[in-house]
């Protein structure tokens, strides 16, 4: 629950949700996020569930070293005013090569990691880490195997940035179908005309949106077109298909949606199924 960061919004900590690769043992905790004592003691186990602690029991910190692996913010302080009371040192750092990564996380009981790579000898390394948290929701950085191999949770933050990236992704379809960059350059260099011709200036009121892959990203994009009154179809093998139409979509195998749709915007997990999704195949 602690180790939560949103950026840019500083000072957010939304509730904690947890990606369990494995089962670990569990590992206890004092205090909550902002800073106040939980109503009883948790503990992390059981496939990386939170339970309250039982009768009797103590709740004691088991982890003393929180190594960060590498950050984009300007500072650590967010996770130091969270951890620090609650009596975790805070080793931060911006590791560029694999023998920086193994010198931090060698004695760290958690290891958070925004975009450092945490291969299988980084993680061979690590000799008490008790979880791997990702700044962020997808968790391609690490390997999966080798903390499944060794008894280590993967966690993510799975609601980072949603409405951050669903803006940005609007922005980039409107800047496509309206051709907002060539008409930037042609005015930048004098040119007060039409930069492509009008026919290449597309409504979207006219066009099919694709959106491949409709969790929490996918369908905040879905939300965000609605208003522009364009048709939206969704190629997820995991969502009902009902629960595609409640929000505004419609379903279609991928080679249909592919078929049907003038921009497709991907918003899926990195993984063996989905990487190279858009080859020479898919697109002829």
């Amino acid at each position: 629950n602690c180790l939560r960061r949103v950026y840019p919004r500083r000072g957010r900590l939304p509730r904690a949700n947890y990606h369990t690769i494995v089962r670990a043992p569990p590992f206890r905790y004092t205090g909550a996020c902002d800073g106040r004592a939980p109503a009883a003691p948790f503990r992390i186990g059981n496939g990386g569930r939170q339970a309250r602690a039982g009768p009797g029991e103590e709740c004691a910190a088991a982890m003393e070293k929180v190594a960060v692996t590498d950050y984009a913010f300007p500072s650590l302080e967010i996770e130091e005013a969270i951890l620090k009371p609650l009596g975790y040192a805070v080793a931060g750092g911006q590791c560029k090569t694999a023998a920086e990564l193994t010198a931090l996380v060698a004695d760290a009981d958690c290891v958070i990691t925004q975009f450092a790579r945490v291969d299988a000898a980084v993680i061979g390394a690590m000799r008490r880490a008790r979880a791997i948290i990702r700044y962020g929701i997808g968790v391609d950085n690490v390997d999966l195997d080798a903390a499944a191999a060794r008894g280590i949770p993967v966690c993510n933050i799975p609601d980072y940035c949603t409405d951050e990236v669903a803006d940005h992704t609007l922005a980039f379809i409107l800047a496509a179908a309206r051709q907002v960059v060539p008409h930037t350059v042609g005015i930048r260099a004098g040119a007060w005309r039409l930069a492509v011709p009008l026919a290449e200036m597309r409504t979207l009121r006219d066009m099919t949106a694709g959106i491949i892959g409709f969790g929490r990203i996918g369908r905040e994009v879905a939300a965000r077109l609605a208003p522009f009154k364009c048709r939206v179809v969704v190629h997820d093998p995991v969502v009902p298909a009902a629960e595609v139409k409640k929000l505004g979509g419609e379903p279609m195998a991928l080679d249909a949606l592919l078929a049907a749709s003038d921009l497709v915007t991907l918003h899926c997990p990195s993984t063996a199924a989905t990487k190279r999704i858009i080859n020479a195949e898919t697109i002829a």
